[in-house]
């Protein structure tokens, strides 16, 4: 698979460092001559509808394409993954498949804690830089980690922000990336613990922020806690297809968004009249269906486009990806 054209230095701002010769991916050769020697992470949790199996071959394709010559593997947990999908894992190289005991909760502490114990693994086997990333989401641009490392300075975490979706303090797990130290510094849970989110320090936290609850939070309130501000990626699409779904971040990430649910999201149910009000209306029978039928036909404009994104996708990934970015692609 060939990707768009690199430009991390195409900007003039520096000029490029000399590569060392190709290595293989998951390979233990460092990635630039002139470099500090890094080792990468990625951390992903999986679980795809039937549907959107095929979303896995592309993720992997580009993680493989996009980090090439960097010394990395991706620490995969799927533990409710079809077998055929988790053998698919398996079989690439730079893939480490990580058996963890299942979790009895579901939906964002499922995510977050299988985030945590994978982290956990990849700072154990030795990772200076660790990232994250969703099941519909991959890096786009080619050796994406110097350049963040780059960009970062004194920073240590790096991660997508979706000031579209009103979010506040959310370093996005679709992309974050990070000095293993920050691990190493403080543990904290990904989906912070109904234990941590009684706490007052965490209660000050989410007053201060008015921050929501999500995957991601427990590292924004660890970096809150200590005072460590962190880079945000901002959405920098050049075509828009929808204000949430199919999402460019600084020109690295790709987010699909909504892979494993209904394609409603938080600025929805803050900007939708019919989504607030639905939940209080199931005590009102005649209100509840008026509602109802706005809800659902707003979810079901949102499911018609989600298909049609993924149906550009799955048809010519090259060529969608590159329009989303303002690029041309040529067909080869």
């Amino acid at each position: 698979m060939e990707l768009p054209d690199e430009d991390a230095y195409r900007r003039g701002q520096q000029s490029k460092p000399e590569q060392t010769p190709s290595a293989t991916p998951g390979s233990n050769s460092t990635f630039m001559t002139n470099s500090p020697y890094m080792k990468l992470g990625i951390a992903c949790v999986y679980f795809f509808r039937d549907e959107d199996a095929w979303l896995l071959e592309t993720q992997l394709d580009f993680i493989e394409e996009c980090t090439a010559g960097t010394d990395f593997h991706v620490y995969a947990a799927g533990n409710r993954l079809q077998p055929e999908l988790k053998k698919q894992l398996i079989d690439r190289p730079f893939v480490k498949f990580i058996d963890l005991p299942d979790y009895s909760g579901d939906g964002g502490p499922e995510h977050g804690h299988y985030l945590g114990e994978l982290l956990k693994v990849a700072r154990a086997d030795g990772c200076t830089h660790l990232c994250t990333l969703d099941c519909d989401s991959f890096p786009i641009r080619r050796g994406w980690p110097t350049y963040l490392a780059e960009k970062m300075g004194k920073h240590r975490v790096a991660a997508v922000f979706r000031a579209e979706n009103r979010d506040v303090d959310l370093p996005h797990p679709c992309g974050t990336f990070m000095l293993s130290s920050v691990i190493n510094d403080r543990e904290f849970d990904f989906f912070p613990t109904p234990e941590q989110q009684a706490t007052a320090e965490f209660q000050r936290y989410v007053s201060s922020t008015q921050k929501r609850i999500d995957t991601g939070s427990g590292l924004g309130f660890a970096l809150w806690q200590a005072n460590e501000a962190w880079l945000k990626l901002y959405r920098s699409n050049q075509t828009d297809l929808h204000f949430m779904m199919a999402g460019i971040y600084d020109d690295v990430f790709f987010h699909l968004g909504a892979s494993s649910r209904a394609p409603a999201f938080h600025v929805d149910y803050q900007t939708k009249l019919s989504l607030r009000l639905l939940k209080g209306l199931h005590g009102m029978p005649v209100l509840w269906r008026l509602f109802t039928r706005v809800d659902d036909k707003y979810l079901a404009d949102n499911e018609r486009l989600s298909n049609e994104i993924r149906l550009q996708l799955q048809k010519d990934r090259k060529g969608f990806i590159a329009r989303l970015r303002g690029k041309v692609h040529k067909h080869q």
